[in-house]
């Protein structure tokens, strides 16, 4: 598929984070060699807990910079008006969604992390929108994260 294909299926645009989901199949997830489908706060859970995910360390950078304008990677997704899964970017969309409601939280020691956060530097709620790539479906999404996990996987070798 060309770029200009490409272009024509993904959409750009500002989706609140109440309306993103948490990708179920995501790689990272442990649940699904077991056969579960995890639920969002499972997936919080396990995201929390994993510090080779490390969502303390992400969510205090950008807790600091939350709000101001600055170029961010968008999260890449599928579905339709008020309802998103997001495929790439889960790491994100968790700090997000930690931030804007702290009770999501997996513990007391997180949730007044996030709180603090929210309170102080990064003052959102769930209606704080987050820059998106959308596409109708899955596959329509496919060759654009082909694409970018190639692109980051050669500046990760050129960087050693």
């Amino acid at each position: 598929m060309n770029k200009q294909a490409m272009n024509k299926m993904i959409e750009r645009k500002n989706v609140p984070i109440k309306d993103l989901h948490l990708w179920a199949n995501s790689p990272r997830l442990i649940f699904l060699a077991r056969g579960v489908k995890p639920t969002e706060e499972e997936i919080i859970k396990y995201f929390c807990s994993d510090p080779q995910i490390a969502i303390r360390r992400l969510a205090k950078a950008m807790a600091q910079t939350i709000n101001r304008v600055l170029p961010r990677e968008p999260l890449v997704g599928y579905g339709k008006e008020g309802n998103y899964t997001i495929i790439e970017g889960n790491r994100r969309l968790i700090v997000y969604k930690l931030i804007a409601n702290p009770d999501l939280a997996p513990n007391e020691e997180l949730k007044k992390m996030f709180l603090n956060f929210r309170n102080n530097e990064a003052k959102i709620d769930e209606n704080f929108s987050v820059e998106c790539l959308v596409a109708l479906d899955q596959t329509s999404v496919s060759p654009y994260l082909e694409i970018t996990h190639m692109r980051n996987h050669l500046i990760r070798k050129q960087s050693k």
